[in-house]
């Protein structure tokens, strides 16, 4: 995901979930169940920890939703994409602790997305609490 890819997302989030607002599903409605889970594969963890400092190093997690604009970011041969549109999601970037805060590591193509969301995707489904 490019840095241009990376503000949709966010924007996206912030002028509607943040704000207490649905989000806008593919057929331009509201949504009417929100994200229970997400799920990121190891290899896709353990590459962005190599790219953080091995002692103060971590994984920042960024709050986005995916919108038909945006909806590049997720991988092509993701199965109905189109399921995810108005759905709240992570993107993931290797972070260091510095001096002045928790830091981004700064390089091109370092945010990760593109976890399986439950909904639409929920195998099994998801838990009552």
């Amino acid at each position: 995901m490019d840095n241009r890819q990376f503000k949709s997302f966010l924007s996206a989030y912030r002028e509607s979930i943040q704000k207490g607002e649905k989000a806008i599903g593919a057929d331009g409605l509201p949504i009417k169940r929100e994200t229970d889970w997400i799920y990121f594969d190891r290899e896709i963890l353990e590459k962005l920890l190599k790219m953080a400092d091995p002692r103060t190093g971590g994984i920042k997690m960024y709050l986005g939703v995916y919108t038909k604009e945006n909806l590049d970011i997720l991988p092509k041969d993701r199965e109905d994409r189109e399921k995810y549109i108005g759905m709240l999601s992570l993107a993931l970037a290797p972070a260091n602790r510095t001096e002045e805060g928790i830091v981004d590591v700064q390089d091109e193509g370092t945010y990760k997305n593109g976890g399986t969301l439950c909904p639409p995707f929920c195998q099994p489904p998801p838990t009552e609490i």
